[in-house]
C-alpha cells in the first residue's frame, strides 16, 4: 500500500513538473491574451531616432504594457515608422486606430521580467505575409518561426534590455523586477 501511493504521489510530482515548462502554445496565449481590465499602459512615447546602420532619421512609437494583477512587467510595444511624423499626429492616429503609417510592428512579451516571445511584423505595404515570430528562455533563442523575413536587424535581447533601461530611469513605477 505504502509503495504504490509512493509511486502515485512521484507520479504526480513528474506530472506537475512537466506542466510547468513554457511552450510555444502556453507563451502564445500570454503574449495574445491583452485584457484590459488586468494590463495597462504604462507609459507611451514618441521620439525620433537613428538607424545605426543606415544612418536614416525615423520616428518610433514605444508603448510599455503592466499587468496590475501580477504585478509585472507584460509587452513592450513599438513601432518604428518608416520616415519622421509628428507626435500629435502619431497619437491622433493611434487614438483613432485608423490610417496607421507604414511601420515596422515589434512586440516584446515578457514573463517575470524575462523576455520569452518577440513578434515582428513588417510594413504590410512592403510586404503582406511576412512576419516572425521568436521565442526565448533567458537570454537564449530556443525557437523562431520566419515567414518571407530576410534578416532581423540587430539582437531582439539587447533591444528589450534597452527599453527595459529606459523604462527603469524614466519610471518609479513599481515593476517588482528592478536588477
Amino acid at each position: 500500500m505504502k509503495k504504490s501511493t509512493l509511486a502515485g504521489i512521484a507520479t504526480l510530482f513528474w506530472f506537475l513538473v512537466q506542466g510547468q515548462e513554457l511552450n510555444k502554445e502556453s507563451i502564445d496565449s500570454i503574449a495574445e491574451r491583452h485584457e484590459f481590465c488586468k494590463t495597462i499602459l504604462l507609459f507611451s512615447k514618441i521620439h525620433d531616432t537613428i538607424d545605426n546602420q543606415t544612418g536614416q532619421i525615423y520616428t518610433q512609437r514605444i508603448s510599455i504594457y503592466y499587468d496590475r494583477i501580477h504585478k509585472q512587467l507584460r509587452d513592450i510595444d513599438v513601432y518604428n515608422f518608416k520616415e519622421t511624423l509628428k507626435p500629435e499626429m502619431i497619437q491622433r492616429i493611434f487614438r483613432k486606430q485608423k490610417k496607421i503609417p507604414p511601420a515596422t510592428h515589434i512586440v516584446y512579451t515578457f514573463l517575470n521580467c524575462n523576455l520569452i516571445k518577440v513578434k515582428l511584423s513588417p510594413p504590410s505595404k512592403d510586404c503582406k505575409e511576412c512576419m516572425g515570430e521568436y521565442y526565448f528562455n533567458g537570454d537564449t533563442l530556443i525557437s523562431k518561426n520566419e515567414k518571407n523575413i530576410v534578416e532581423p536587424r540587430g539582437s531582439f535581447v539587447a533591444e528589450a534590455r534597452f527599453y527595459f533601461s529606459k523604462l527603469e530611469t524614466q519610471n518609479s513605477f513599481p515593476l517588482g523586477c528592478m536588477r
